[in-house]
Order: C-alpha cells, then structure tokens, then sequence
C-alpha cells in the first residue's frame, strides 16, 4: 500500500499526530512523515515507546483528539505501564491507535530475537484489551473498525506484516563524520588487553563485533535483543568482574532509550567501565531516522550522572590518545565517538544459535 494513501485514510478519521519509535518494517511510514507530511500532522520521533504514548495522551487531554503511535512488536514492553495504567478505558479511556511492526511474526522467517516476540505479540494486546487489525500486502486499511472502537474512547491496534507499504528509495541525510563504526570496533578489539570484555547494543553495533571478533576471540555479550540495555548489562558485569576492563559499545539511540540508567552507572563507582557511545545521530539500523544524538550535551550528562569523566573524539588518533590515558585512569568513562552512518551493506548476521554466544563468555 502506498504511505500516503494509509496516511490519508488515518487523517480522515481526525488523527493527525505521530508519535512514535521507528521500526524497519515501518520505514517507510518514517520517510513519509518526515519528507512529505504537511503543516496538518504533527509528528514527533521519541526515544522510547512509552513516551509516545505519553505524548498521545498529552495530546488528548489538550485537543480531545487521539493520536496515533508506532512501534516494532518488540516495544509492546515499553508501552504496557501506561496503556494499562493510564489510557485503558478502566482508568482515564484515552483511545490510542497503535501501528505496530510485526517483526517474528508465525508465517516469516526472522532473526532469534524475534521469535518469542512474534509468536506472542497478537496475545499481549488481548491481554491489554486492545483490538487489532492485521494488515498485509493484500489487504487495504480498513477504518470502520477503527473508528467503532475509537468512538468508545477503546484504543485498537494495526498489525503491520513485512512488505505492506510500498517502498521508499530515498534516504535520511548522512553526516559529515568521517570514522565508520566497522574501523572503530575493530580499533578498540585492538588496543584493549586479551582480558577485556565487550559488551555490544542492538542492530549493526553488535553484528559488526561479531564479525570482527572471529578473528580475535574476544569474551563478548552481544545484546541482539532489549535496546537499551547494552549499559545496564554492561554494569552488571563489570561489577562482579572488577579485575577485568568492561567495554560496553552502545549507540545513541539505545542510549537515549533508557537513559535513566546512566546515574546509577554513576553511583555504582565502578573502576572498570568504559562506555562508547558510537554516535551517527540516527536509527541506522532501522532506516536511518534522526535521533537527538546531534543535539544534546553528553558531556553534561555524563558529568551529571557521575561518570568520572568524558572524551569525544573524531579520529583514530584521538582513540588511540584516550585508552592510551586509561592506563593510569581507573573509574566510569563515557567517551563519545562520532561517526557516519555509511556501514556495509553485506554485514552478515551471526550464524550462531544466541545460546551458543555464552560458550565463549
């Protein structure tokens, strides 16, 4: 189905606001609403899912219009507090309709990751009461539905399968950050000791680890799954690991996605803790849509979360200089390090079952 045609069926049932988390099932919903969306439709990118349904239901209090909020399956998770404690027609009735990305979906062939997920995602909704609509390739929006449910202040759910929107060719703008993620990863492999232990983000950040450390063997975590995780995981290893230096290899946006962590990173005291931001201020591996990553201080989020310090650096050299100072630097470091968002297109993914992965840790 062609974006525009599915937006302006939405729009015609009186939703003009977007809120949401991109989804490579979705991208082309994102590339709509960001290079052809008018003055009309408010559309704002959030770093998590439950704030999308925060800023949809803000949105009602103040317009009594509902919104609409899209998602990957796979951040149902995040959205289940407020849904079931705020919008649920038991508590305040504020309709929400959810486009969701049906990643690992029965019928398909996913990654692991996705399986559970997958097999699981059409129950969670039953279980928030929320009813659903599956849309494929086959078969054209259909808003009678929507609109019955949203006339009784329900929210209702629309079940997005691989291939439904047409594809979009063009691309989010790039950066002018010279360093890929591939020569950063392979650089840190490089100059951290044999001992260290690397713990990587979702999407390209840990695919890349893994392809490079088949040469090298390095003990590491790959955290495939719950972006924005990769820095807790990574503090819960290095706290029982205290002789050994933890690399944790995050990206902006599963940063920001939980980005309350970072205090009690802070508070933890941790001798041991390196934490890489690899920023290219996108969702790269779903698309390429910009995140904040641009904007925002990290170096004061650092320094106000308790980190003992902050590096950013744009060049090798410049990453050669800061692990170089780490030998006689203990503490909790964040170091951001811009690159591009230009990684290969044949980056294989694991060929491993994920449990094989904890062999080797």
């Amino acid at each position: 189905m062609e974006v525009k045609n599915f937006i302006k069926a939405i729009k015609e049932i009186g939703i003009n606001s977007f809120y949401g988390v991109p989804d490579s099932l979705l991208s082309d919903l994102s590339k709509y609403l960001e290079f052809e969306s008018d003055n009309d439709i408010q559309h704002v990118i959030t770093q998590n899912e439950g704030s999308a349904v925060g800023m949809a239901i803000g949105n009602y209090l103040s317009t009594k219009m509902p919104s609409a909020v899209y998602l990957q399956n796979s951040g149902l998770g995040n959205i289940v507090n407020p849904v079931v404690s705020l919008s649920s027609s038991q508590v305040f009735s504020i309709p929400l309709l959810l486009i969701i990305g049906w990643r690992g979906s029965p019928d398909t062939i996913d990654e692991p990751q996705h399986k559970l997920q997958g097999e699981i995602t059409l129950k969670q909704l039953k279980l928030m009461n929320i009813d659903y609509l599956i849309l494929d390739k086959n078969k054209d929006i259909q808003t009678d539905e929507i609109i019955r449910n949203i006339s009784k202040k329900r929210s209702i759910a629309l079940i997005i399968k691989k291939d439904y929107f047409e594809k979009d060719s063009r691309n989010f703008s790039s950066n002018k950050n010279s360093l890929t993620r591939k020569e950063v990863i392979d650089q840190l492999i490089n100059i951290y000791d044999e001992d260290t232990i690397f713990i990587s983000t979702t999407g390209k950040t840990s695919r890349e680890l893994y392809e490079l450390n088949k040469k090298h063997n390095r003990k590491a975590f790959y955290c495939i799954g719950g972006m924005g995780h990769a820095s807790s995981v990574a503090a819960g290893v290095a706290l029982n690991n205290s002789n050994k230096r933890v690399v944790c290899l995050d990206g902006d946006g599963s940063f920001l996605m939980h980005m309350g962590f970072a205090p009690i990173i802070g508070s933890l005291n941790l001798q041991n803790f390196h934490h890489y931001i690899l920023n290219n201020f996108s969702h790269e591996s779903v698309g390429g849509q910009p995140t904040v990553g641009k904007e925002i201080d990290f170096d004061k989020i650092s320094m106000g979360s308790n980190y003992d310090s902050y590096y950013r650096c744009q060049s090798l050299n410049d990453l050669n200089k800061i692990v170089k100072s780490f030998e006689n630097n203990n503490g909790t470091s964040l170091i951001e390090v811009l690159i591009n968002i230009n990684s290969d297109p044949t980056l294989p993914r694991p060929d491993k079952k994920p449990i094989e992965y904890l062999e080797f840790f």
